[in-house]
């Protein structure tokens, strides 16, 4: 309920404007537009899971994105607060096996700069970790390509902006953070209402 008023706040008050007369300018435009229609969904989730993260990949020529829970990415280093390298849990699969069995199939992708250069490289592997082979079914996706000029990993952060009361300021905390005992006392609350009115409905 909270996630969904403040992101009403924040969508209502703010805007997305790409400047320019190009090519490129017109498929950002395209892109950030549609992305924009759903940035109230995408700011109630930042709010909720405390920040989410806006993952482009392309696909028939065309770009799309994913929304990605923080939950789901490691940031392996940061310049300041520039994320420089990343892992992200990108996709996983159950196949079933004979006897009722299931096999569990993980892609990760890994961002890292070097050299002014984004390396955007796939990992695979099974539940437990342990690295395997490219499973069929991911045969189609580029292992490893190379972006050059940047000076960060090429994904977007929506962060909460709720303080963490950490001095380590990489993730962000739903808004709910440090309020167990409000909401407690509310539920606590709540019930003692219902159990009343139950008692005295007759």
């Amino acid at each position: 309920i909270f996630s969904n008023k403040l992101a009403n706040y924040v969508i209502s008050d703010s805007n997305m404007n790409i400047i320019g007369e190009n090519a490129r300018v017109d498929l950002l435009n395209k892109t950030g537009q549609s992305m924009w229609k759903k940035a109230k969904k995408y700011t109630s989730m930042s709010f909720g899971y405390g920040g989410v993260f806006i993952v482009p990949y392309i696909k028939n020529n065309k770009i799309f994105y994913n929304i990605v829970p923080q939950g789901r990415v490691t940031i392996d280093s940061t310049e300041g607060d520039l994320i420089t390298g990343a892992t992200i849990l990108a996709e996983r699969k159950e196949i079933s096996q004979a006897f009722g069995n299931t096999k569990t199939y993980i892609r990760w992708t890994n961002y890292r700069l070097e050299n002014g250069n984004c390396i955007i490289e796939q990992k695979f592997s099974d539940e437990t970790g342990e690295q395997i082979p490219v499973p069929s079914f991911w045969e189609n996706i580029l292992l490893k390509q190379t972006i050059s000029g940047v000076d960060r990993a090429l994904f977007g952060y929506l962060k909460s902006p709720i303080n963490n009361r950490r001095s380590n300021d990489k993730y962000g905390v739903p808004i709910t953070y440090g309020c167990d005992a409000t909401i407690k006392e509310i539920k606590d609350t709540m019930k003692q209402l219902c159990d009343e009115y139950e008692l005295k409905r007759p």
